[in-house]
């Protein structure tokens, strides 16, 4: 394991928080960016309490085993994204972060509130996330 996550780009952090600023305007709902240990980028009403945040052990393990979440209002396989986070709000949706074969982290679109439904076009807009931050850091 040649360990090549986020901090290893200073330069990264800001491109980061554009592209999750993007996905939070397309999508309307919160955007998280994260690596291994914290979410580095935030985006969204409400994004605030996520930003620099530790991430939970159960999103870790999502991404250590590269599976993803789609789920709507009290759907049980939603997770805390952070670990001061006992349990998830709302609607959530998790694709890993996988750049040159390893997993880097992880990108999150979170509901703001029960009416917030996460759809075809959500899934849609998080996987193109994932496949451009991925390849973002191959670079």
């Amino acid at each position: 394991g040649d360990h090549r996550d986020l901090h290893s780009f200073p330069t990264r952090r800001s491109s980061d928080l554009e592209y999750a600023e993007a996905l939070a305007q397309s999508s309307g709902m919160v955007a998280c960016i994260t690596d291994h240990d914290q979410v580095v980028a935030a985006a969204g009403q409400g994004s605030r309490e996520y930003m620099g945040k530790p991430i939970s052990k159960a999103l870790e393990d999502a991404i250590t085993e590269r599976s993803s979440v789609f789920a709507n209002g009290n759907d049980r396989s939603r997770i805390p994204v952070t670990q001061e986070q006992r349990e998830p709000l709302y609607s959530q949706i998790m694709q890993p972060i996988i750049s040159a074969g390893d997993t880097v982290g992880s990108v999150l679109l979170l509901g703001k509130n029960e009416r917030d439904v996460m759809g075809e076009s959500e899934r849609m807009l998080i996987r193109t996330a994932s496949g451009f931050l991925g390849r973002q850091m191959e670079q």
